[in-house]
């Protein structure tokens, strides 16, 4: 895992297995103030959400904003 994580979020098994064999590539999330100060480069550590433990770790690579 990453050392120092810009973003620390919950992301369930599913998604997590679909990240980890490369059948997941984006995560959408609503744009509220707590993604807002995510930006290219950004590392996000993902964690289980019934055991809070980190489980994997993304670059982000682009940003999508929708209006």
């Amino acid at each position: 895992m990453s050392a120092n994580p810009d973003h620390t979020w919950h992301l369930n098994k599913t998604a997590v297995e679909r990240m980890r064999d490369g059948r997941k590539k984006i995560e959408a999330r609503l744009n509220d103030k707590k993604r807002q100060g995510v930006e290219v480069g950004h590392i996000i550590q993902f964690l289980d959400p019934d055991t809070d433990q980190p489980v994997i770790c993304i670059r982000v690579t682009k940003l999508l904003r929708y209006p």
